[in-house]
């Protein structure tokens, strides 16, 4: 992680970029590299929001100068698993929300991060989150319930984005997104190409939720099966 220069500043157009990586960046290390390289010379991404994603000491994220944040769900011998936050200024503040449930299947917590960056004269928080996923829709709305909480604690013009994997598998959690967004005055991103979104029993399981922002444009890339889960791009302008 670079030293922090609380005096540099989003700017007021920038690109967010959210995906899932299954875990590549330790599979196929150079792949990701690779792709990561190449997404950002194409679309000049400030802030990636990855999910299922490793760290370890010598972890060095594929753009050069470009500040990383993790929080961890899964720590093994050499390194860890969770969610990073990457951007090209660094956080002001970070915070590791962590479900008090375990998974089901592989018994292991989930992690979402709340990244602070400087963003003219306010804040724009990011919320990268990997959503519980083998448990009951009960389990699922408690968990959630921890990422309400914290918003409740912001201030009520910051502007927000909360992306990631939200492992909405079915109707039910889906009402509960739609729900949660009527209540705190969230959009969710209309995407282009949206079929490439990964989607179980045709529910999608990624989004890109934002308010206080204006939406320039977002869309899903095809990653060639990279991931089992595609990239979403998302414009912003500040309003």
């Amino acid at each position: 992680m670079f030293g922090r220069n609380k005096t540099q500043s989003i700017e007021d157009k920038f690109c967010l970029m959210s995906w899932n990586v299954f875990k590549i960046d330790h599979k196929k290390h150079d792949t990701f590299n690779s792709y990561i390289k190449k997404i950002h010379s194409e679309h000049d991404v400030n802030i990636f929001c990855l999910q299922e994603s490793k760290y370890s000491e010598e972890t060095e994220f594929p753009i050069y100068k470009f500040h990383t944040n993790f929080a961890s769900n899964l720590t093994m011998k050499n390194h860890n698993y969770g969610v990073t936050t990457a951007c090209n200024i660094p956080s002001l503040k970070n915070i590791k929300i962590l479900t008090t449930h375990r998974e089901s299947v592989i018994n292991t917590h989930k992690a979402s991060l709340v990244s602070h960056f400087k963003f003219a004269n306010t804040q724009l928080t990011v919320v990268n989150i990997h959503a519980i996923n083998f448990k009951t829709n009960k389990v699922y709305e408690y968990e959630f319930e921890k990422i309400k909480e914290y918003l409740q604690l912001e201030h009520k013009d910051n502007p927000i984005i909360i992306a990631g994997d939200f492992n909405t598998w079915n109707r039910a959690r889906i009402k509960f997104i739609k729900d949660f967004c009527r209540e705190f005055n969230f959009k969710i991103a209309y995407l282009e190409d949206n079929a490439l979104v990964k989607t179980f029993q045709n529910n999608p399981l990624d989004f890109v939720l934002y308010r206080g922002l204006k939406m320039e444009k977002a869309f899903v890339l095809d990653c060639e099966k990279i991931s089992d889960h595609n990239p979403i791009i998302a414009y912003f302008n500040k309003l």
